[in-house]
């Protein structure tokens, strides 16, 4: 071949290759197979000027592959020439703005004027949540320009995430869901170990927060708005950053690396709402922000730390990001970023003319919708490397279906395959006449084929029975299977043949049942042979047929063998049933299986035995005993023998008045803590399944409460269950013969044989045991009246379970020891009831052996709550028969309600003598009340119809309650008038407590006073109450006038009530006291605290109205010196003006009889009232108990006018020496002191009469001389030694009584039979003092003696002057001083 026909090949050849080439690159620059050609697209036109749909790109990932899916079925599917525009701003608003026609620079909008020219009409995915500013700004000035917006079916969020790589880790270390805000509280948990330290991010990478949103001085206002945290910025309002770049927060400040590094990009996105929510839920967060973009997309990939992100997006998806779940909240206060921040719906901007425009478009634009999952697929492949468009280009190929329901169509009823012909209401039609449009067969129909003269259709046909059809647009139907079944037309599949039938073949609309009650293993079975008993049942194996299984049992059907569950114990398989057996208490001893089936070591009913010679162990099963596993019942034994002789030790030698309280405190905490231990030990013995942990908690702690089985007997010796409930009885014998033998050594070794003379200390020991373990006995007697039921109808006994209730001989015998052992706690509840009786009397008696013998029982205890005692008895013996009663349900319920009833008897009487017991009674009564409640939710096979039997029983009590309460308020409404009070004592305590207390017995004793006294400290029981007493049970207020008294608000109060309410008043003034002033009354609200005046309703104007009435009425004035007689002239003017004289006359003769009588025993008190009160108080108190001998009453030395001063009779042996406060710097006492010197007298009862009196050290024995010497040379002696230092320091050696005023009148008589006591024991009082020297002697009389001389000449001069008068002050101030200056010795 020459050149030219070569030549001629070759260019017939490249223009061949040129033509492939060119129709290559034409197919691979289309995607769709039946594209448009591209010299048939056409522009739109717009206003008369054609231009090609202008887009708007998105400059971000998922607005870029989005935006080319719309773009191809704009080009391709519509035929429309597009451009495409953008910029380079990572940001929606210029979209918006673009196709509004605006620019914005430097902030300043503007819009151009020609609308029509516009060249951009759609935006793809526009973040309207961004710029709501600018995009109000346009629609409010130019609605006519603001585009159309249709939401694309997807939304954005921007929140905290996390990998899920540190999620999994948290969830399989620790449980910790780290996709909820919760987990990073530090004080429940520690998150921060599944991230890596804030220190492991290089410092490089990150921005200053002076370059951030962190330096800003308006964010510590933002924050702090809603999460107050002054440390964490500084005055200006910017963010505190140790090292320029971090921020801690307050959670882990003080601890940065305990901190969880969180990143977040930009100049510094959501940091305000990152750090409230790092302050206001507790979350150790520590905040930087990325130096650059590159820098914020990268760290999060390379460290283990939490990032703010935004989806969708392609930044971390290799990390599998999780979001961080923090609380909802619709309608957050404006600037609140704390709660989850909203979802941002994404949308298609289009411009307003493309509706007239290209109507085709704007309709498939309207049409656009995509879930989030196909953005997310594509954001995937994108990711990996795909160009958007070719990423779009794989959605179309792949989602035909569902963007061609986008498209508009020509003619509505060409239905392609798959499609069918439906109505206008949407319904599938056999021909085109009916039809209005065409739409995707659904499951269950197929589409057929329909030529008509419009030309080829299809219409939608349901399968028929025996076939189906899963998918949508399907052209044919598939048979049923073997083992499927469909007797119902146009179903979307088969059905598997139900449990108990088969369908051999295919094509089936029925299946074959199986016969005899058998049942197939599953569904979908082919064959007769595969019917069998079915599960709950087991095949007989006589008979053939099915037997239902036995609940406790395992029948897993299919010619299985039926087993026992877990927990229990299959003992026979019987032709009428099973026998199963439950394991109660630890059902790890039944691990489940065949007959009698143990776990290890064990055997007998419901595997409760061991073999001998082992031991249960904590896994259930039983081990071999060991050389050490007898120690356990050595130690208790040895234990239990100490502590008896620890209690006998304790209860011989401590005397109740002696015992150190901090000793008793300790000793009644522990018998309280005792005794909760053996309650909750009650508590785990009601018929409960607790899961675990809470199975081995209760297991603990009732092992703790005297549980024997931690002893081990098993290894000590072979006993059956008898022998040990015998054990169990024997326990408190052995205990009192072990206190026995104790007392007969110590009474033989320590008290020469005195057996009957120390048989207290044996009563109060054995008194001590048997209270304290009073519930565990009653516990143990009754064990076998606590019998369980199991599933084969039997019953056993709950302690000992091998042992069958009521149909065995050694149940029987049980029962009637237990019945017989049941005496004993019987006999003691009736040995203390007869105590609480006798105890008035005993304590009347001034028996003070009785209360130390029997201390067990009143020690705790107020006197007047000593029936809580039998209370205390009584509900331990309730809580120890309640798991007695057979029904669960019941058990708890009662639980509940004895423990209800002992909180509100604990909280209504508060029984117990220290507010530590009754807080510590309320909080185990309140602990023991939870836990019952909280068992009520593992009860198991409740008795509902209990419930209904509880509401009735409620029913009925509310009936009857009703109208008693109603008769009782009504009684009490008609009993008001006559008042229970007829007095009320206001007073104020430090300045007239004494003689208040003296006023009650007087007014008591008076016969013209008919009706009871109040004094708040014998009546009130609540302080809330105190204004309605005198409103309400009160005839007169006597209102005892000290200086301050109207200085203290219930005082004011008091008075206040009785003005308002119109209560008689009845003022004593003292000589001290003046009447409130004009500008006290004015001042009173900023003088006194009226609060709780006015939380009673008590208002400022009334206090003003009571104090200007008070000197409106007639008053009683207290004389300066306080005598009997003066006594008596007061109680006659305040009880009754018509009986004074006879009163008077009454007194004086009664005081001149007594002084007529020759008395051995004097009281020496100070000259004030509150003094001599305390010590006529004594008096009225002591008279009673020596009526029958009154030369044993002391004698008062009065100061007053006509008595003979303070000399102290030369008959007397025995002083009373009352101390008050202030008592060593009156003259008066002085020297009475001085005469007890001169007359030698040292038998002397030292009694503290005052609240706050100081026991004297050196400093004071120091002033007390200066004050002798000093009264000395005011009556012309001169001293050269000490005279009353050695008395005063002698007499308090001796043990000081009390006797305080401000107790109980009870307390006040226990304390008075004291003093009598020490009174008679005169070896007691004998002080231990050297004899006077001469010196002594000769000062001591010519003190005496001057005193009676200057007191006659003063009585000559002047008759009414008293002793007070006789001698210069001394320096009383200074003595006081030094006497605030000494503390108790």
């Amino acid at each position: 071949m020459g050149a030219p026909e070569c030549g001629m090949v070759l260019a017939a050849f490249l223009l061949v290759l040129f033509a492939v080439l060119c129709i290559d690159l034409r197919v691979q620059a289309a995607c769709l197979p039946d594209a448009i050609l591209e010299e048939k697209l056409q522009n739109i036109v717009v206003d008369g000027i054609s231009m090609p749909l202008g887009f708007w790109n998105a400059n971000w990932d998922s607005g870029n592959v989005v935006g080319a899916v719309v773009r191809l079925i704009c080009v391709e599917a519509l035929g429309f020439r597009i451009n495409i525009t953008g910029s380079d701003d990572v940001s929606s608003l210029p979209g918006l703005l673009a196709l509004a026609g605006c620019t914005r620079k430097l902030g300043d909008l503007r819009c151009t004027e020609n609308v029509a020219a516009n060249p951009h009409h759609v935006a793809v995915e526009f973040w309207r949540k961004y710029n709501p500013v600018e995009e109000a700004w346009v629609q409010t000035n130019y609605p006519e320009r603001f585009p159309h917006s249709f939401k694309l079916g997807y939304v954005a969020v921007d929140e905290l995430f996390l990998a899920t790589s540190e999620k999994q880790a948290a969830y399989s270390a620790r449980g910790l869901a780290l996709q909820f805000y919760t987990s990073y509280d530090v004080a429940w948990n520690k998150a921060r170990d599944f991230f890596d330290s804030y220190t492991s991010i290089p410092a490089s990478r990150l921005a200053k927060c002076t370059d951030t949103k962190a330096g800003a001085k308006k964010l510590g206002p933002l924050v702090q708005q809603f999460a107050p945290d002054l440390a964490g910025f500084d005055p200006s309002g910017a963010a505190n950053c140790p090292d320029g770049q971090w921020w801690f927060a307050p959670s882990c400040r003080s601890t940065p690396d305990e901190c969880i590094p969180v990143l977040t990009g930009g100049n510094g996105w959501m940091l305000d709402g990152l750090m409230q929510r790092a302050i206001a839920f507790n979350m150790p967060l520590a905040l930087a922000t990325a130096a650059s973009w590159g820098d914020y997309v990268s760290l999060p990939s390379a460290h283990r730390c939490l990032f703010l992100s935004w989806e969708p997006s392609t930044h971390f998806l290799e990390r599998q990001t999780v979001q961080v779940m923090f609380p909802e909240n619709d309608q957050p206060a404006e600037g609140d970023k704390r709660n989850k921040a909203p979802t941002t719906v994404l949308s298609t901007l289009v411009h307003q003319a493309l509706e007239k425009a290209a109507p085709r478009a704007y309709e498939v634009l309207q049409q656009v919708q995509f879930s989030q999952a196909d953005v997310m697929a594509m954001l995937t492949e994108l990711k990996g490397g795909g160009r958007p468009e070719d990423v779009a280009c794989k959605w179309l190929l792949n989602n035909t279906r569902k963007w061609r329901e986008w498209l508009p169509k020509d003619d509505p009823t060409d239905c392609l395959s798959g499609q069918g012909l439906v109505s206008s209401s949407g319904e599938f039609v056999r021909v085109r006449a009916e039809a209005s449009a065409c739409a995707p067969c659904v499951a269950g129909f197929f589409a057929s084929k329909l030529t008509d003269d419009r030309g080829l259709t299809h219409t939608c046909q349901a399968c028929a029975v025996g076939q189906s059809q899963p998918m949508w647009g399907s052209e044919t139907c598939t048979v049923c299977l073997e083992g499927y079944f469909q007797d119902i037309v146009g179903q979307s599949a088969c059905m598997r043949c139900a449990k108990g039938s088969y369908a051999k073949g295919l094509g089936h609309s029925v299946c074959t049942e199986c016969s005899g009650g058998k049942t197939t293993d599953g569904t979908g079975f082919r064959f007769a042979s595969d019917c069998q008993c079915p599960p709950g049942t087991y095949q007989d194996a006589g008979s053939g047929a099915c037997m239902t299984c036995s609940e406790g049992a395992t029948c897993r059907g299919f010619g299985a063998a039926p087993e026992a569950s877990p927990g229990f114990q299959l003992s026979q398989i019987l032709s009428d049933g099973l026998s199963v057996f439950a394991c109660f208490g630890d059902p790890q001893r039944c691990p489940g299986g065949g007959l009698d089936a143990c776990a290890s070591g064990r055997r007998g009913i419901a595997c409760a035995e061991c073999e001998p010679e082992m031991s249960p162990a904590d896994t259930g099963c039983c081990e071999p005993c060991g050389r050490s596993d007898v120690l356990p019942f050595v130690a208790a034994i040895v234990s239990a023998c100490i502590c008896l002789a620890l209690v006998y030790y304790k209860v011989n030698n401590e005397d109740t008045a002696r015992q150190s309280y901090s000793a008793w405190l300790i000793t009644v905490v522990f018998g309280q803590s005792m005794l909760n231990l053996q309650l909750i030990g009650a508590v785990s013995r009601i018929s409960v399944q607790w899961p675990e942990p809470a199975r081995s908690c209760m297991k603990f702690l009732k092992g703790l409460a005297f549980d024997p089985e931690i002893l081990r007997l098993g290894c000590v010796a072979s006993f059956s269950a008898i022998d040990l409930y015998m054990l169990r009885l024997c326990t408190l014998p052995l205990g009192i013969a072990v206190l026995v033998c104790t007392h007969i050594v110590v009474a033989t070794l320590r008290h020469g044989g005195r057996l009957r003379e120390r048989l207290s200390a044996l009563v109060g020991s054995i008194g001590v045991i048997v209270m304290s373990l009073f519930l565990t006995i009653c516990s143990w007697i009754l064990s076998p009246f606590r019998c369980r039921h199991h599933p084969n109808g039997k019953w056993t006994m709950v302690e000992y379970e091998v042992i069958l209730c009521w149909d065995s001989a050694e149940h029987i015998g049980l029962l009637v020891a237990g019945g017989i052992a049941l005496s004993i706690p019987m006999l003691f509840i009736a040995s203390v009831i007869h105590l609480l009786r006798s105890f008035p009397v005993r304590m009347s008696a001034g028996d003070v052996n009785f209360l130390n013998r029997y201390s067990f029982l009143f020690a705790r205890v107020k006197p007047a709550s000593r029936w809580f005692m039998l209370a205390f008895l009584l509900r331990n013996l309730v809580v120890a028969t309640l798991p007695s009663i057979p029904n669960a349900f019941w058990q708890t319920f009662l639980m509940l309600t004895v423990f209800v009833l002992s909180l509100c008897g604990t909280l209504r009487f508060e029984p117990w003598k220290v507010p530590l017991l009754n807080g510590f009674d309320v909080l185990s009564n309140f602990f023991l009340f939870s836990v019952t409640g909280i068992s009520m939710a593992f009860l198991q096979n409740v008795d509902l119809e209990a419930v209904p039997e509880i509401m009735l029983i409620a029913a009925v009590c509310v009936l009857v309650m009703l109208p008693i309460a109603l008769v009782w308020c009504l009684a009490r409404h008609m009993r008001s008038k006559a008042k229970p009070f007829r007095w009320f004592i206001c007073h104020q305590k430090s300045a007239s407590g004494a003689f208040a207390r003296l006023m009650k017995i007087a007014l008591a004793e008076s016969k013209t006073c008919a009706g009871g006294v109040f004094l708040d400290s014998d009546n009130l029981g609540d302080l809330a109450t105190l204004f309605n007493v005198v409103k309400s049970d009160v005839k007169t207020l006597l209102v005892l006038c000290t200086r301050e008294v109207f200085s203290r608000p219930w005082c004011l109060g008091e008075l206040t009530t009785a003005f308002v309410s119109q209560v008689g008043t009845a003022p004593v003034h003292f000589s001290d006291f003046r009447v409130p002033s004009g500008e006290f009354i004015s001042n009173i609200a900023s003088l006194v605290d009226l609060s709780c005046l006015v939380e009673s309703g008590l208002g400022v104007a009334d206090v003003e109205g009571a104090l200007r009435f008070l000197p409106t009425l007639g008053h009683t004035s207290m004389p300066p010196l306080l005598s009997e007689v003066g006594l008596a002239k007061i109680t006659a003017q305040i009880a009754s003006t018509d009986a004074r004289r006879d009163l008077v006359a009454a007194t004086s003769a009664s005081s001149a009889a007594r002084r007529t009588l020759t008395r051995s025993t004097v009281i020496l008190v100070d000259t004030t009232i509150e003094a001599v009160s305390a010590a006529m108080t004594f008096l009225k108190l002591l008279f009673p108990l020596v009526a029958h001998d009154p030369r044993k009453l002391p004698m008062l030395l009065e100061h007053s006018e006509n008595d003979e001063g303070i000399l102290v009779p030369e008959s007397t042996t025995v002083v009373v020496l009352f101390c008050t406060a202030g008592c060593f710097a009156s003259v008066n006492y002085l020297l009475g002191l001085i005469h007890m010197a001169r007359l030698n007298i040292k038998s002397v009862v030292p009694v503290v009469a005052a609240e706050h009196f100081d026991f004297p050290e050196n400093a004071f024995y120091a002033a007390l001389d200066k004050n002798v010497a000093q009264f000395c040379t005011s009556i012309g002696i001169q001293r050269t030694v000490n005279v009353l230092t050695p008395l005063v320091t002698a007499i308090f050696r001796k043990i000081v009584m009390r006797f305080s005023v401000m107790d109980t009148i009870d307390i006040l008589q226990v304390q008075t039979r004291r003093i009598l006591s020490s009174l008679e024991d005169m070896e007691r009082m004998e002080l231990s003092l050297e004899a006077t020297t001469q010196e002594q002697s000769e000062i001591i009389k010519q003190i005496c003696e001057r005193a009676h001389q200057v007191r006659n000449v003063a009585q000559d001069d002047h008759p009414r002057t008293t002793a007070v008068s006789l001698v210069p002050h001394l320096e009383e101030d200074r003595f006081q001083e030094v006497i605030g200056e000494t503390h108790y010795v």
